[in-house]
Formats: structure tokens, sequence, C-alpha cells
């Protein structure tokens, strides 16, 4: 089995892409209008449609990672109490570990 990248084998990236690049493809007159230098092509858009998707992921993965971090059950304990107080950046509470 081959995974060079067929249309018939992976459609949903394909597809997804063609869906982007025909969006910005349709706001493209609007946006030449606004700046007249800007010129989104149909590989522009696809470029730019796999930026955010990486985007994306390496967000959620951030994210996951960080909520996982939090978890009381996930830190370990310190036996000898020399260890950096267990706080929460964003609620600036301590965190109750098990």
């Amino acid at each position: 089995m081959c995974w060079g990248g067929h249309p018939d084998q992976a459609p949903l990236p394909f597809a997804l892409a063609a869906l982007f690049a025909r969006l910005l493809h349709a706001v493209s007159p609007w946006l030449q209008q606004v700046n007249t230098h800007l010129v989104i092509s149909p590989h522009l858009s696809v470029r730019l449609a796999a930026m955010a998707g990486i985007a994306l992921m390496l967000f959620l993965f951030w994210r996951a990672s960080f909520l996982l971090a939090r978890r009381p059950g996930v830190m370990p304990s310190d036996p000898l109490g020399a260890g950096a107080p267990v706080t929460d950046p964003l609620a600036r509470s301590p965190i109750q570990a098990c």
C-alpha cells in the first residue's frame, strides 16, 4: 500500500485545502480593494490553511500538556519539603496534591 498522497487514499486533507482555497479566493477581491498589493492565489491559500492547521495542532498539544501537568495526581510529592510551592499561574491559588 502506497501513501504517496493520492486523493483517493486520503480525501479529507485535499477537501479541506480546496475549501480553504475557495474561501480565500472568494475573499480575495475584497482584500484587493483594501490593499492593492495583496494577491491571494490558490497556492498561497493552501499554504495558509496548512499553517493554520499546524498552529491549531501545536496550541491544542500545549493546552493538553498544560492541563495534564496541573492535575494533582500527576504531581509528585516533595519528601524533603525543599521544592518550590505548586501554584496555579492563572488563578494564583495553591493546587491541593493528593
